[in-house]
C-alpha cells in the first residue's frame, strides 16, 4: 500500500473523529442550554442539523490532505459519520426507528462532507506564503 494512500485513509479516520467529538460539544453546549432554561427545545431539529453539517464541514476540512479526490474523500468522513452516528442509537433503540431522521442525517452528512473536502486550503495557503514571500 503507498504512503498516500495511507494518509488519505488516516485523514479519513481523523476527520470522522473530528466531526463526532465537534458534534457531540455542541450538542452538549445545546442540551446546556435547554436545561438551563436559556432556550426552547422547539428549535431541537435544526439546531442538531445545522451541528451536524458544520461538524462535518469541519472533520472533511481538517482532513483534506492536499491531494487528488478531495471531495470523495469528504464524502467518505460524511458517510462513515452518518453511519456511525445512526448506528448507535439503532443498536441501542431498535424498536423506535425513525427513518426519515435517518436519511436525514445521512443526506446532510454526505453533502457537507463533500463541499468541505473539496476545498483546498492546504494549496491556497501554500500559494499565499509563496506569493507573500515573492513580494517581500
Amino acid at each position: 500500500m503507498s504512503a498516500s494512500k495511507n494518509k488519505s485513509k488516516s485523514g479519513i479516520v481523523t476527520g470522522t473523529i473530528i466531526a463526532i467529538v465537534l458534534t457531540a460539544l455542541m450538542c452538549g453546549v445545546y442540551a446546556l442550554l435547554v436545561k438551563n432554561g436559556k432556550l426552547t427545545d422547539d428549535y431541537s431539529d435544526v439546531i442538531i442539523s445545522a451541528s451536524i453539517a458544520l461538524a462535518v464541514f469541519i472533520g472533511a476540512l481538517l482532513s483534506n490532505s492536499g491531494q487528488g479526490r478531495r471531495g470523495i474523500s469528504g464524502l467518505a468522513v460524511g458517510v462513515i459519520y452518518a453511519f456511525v452516528v445512526v448506528s448507535v442509537p439503532l443498536l441501542a433503540y431498535p424498536t423506535e426507528v425513525d427513518w426519515l431522521k435517518i436519511i436525514r442525517i445521512i443526506a446532510i452528512a454526505a453533502v457537507s462532507g463533500a463541499v468541505g473536502g473539496s476545498i483546498n486550503l492546504v494549496k491556497s495557503n501554500k500559494s499565499f506564503h509563496k506569493n507573500r514571500k515573492k513580494k517581500n
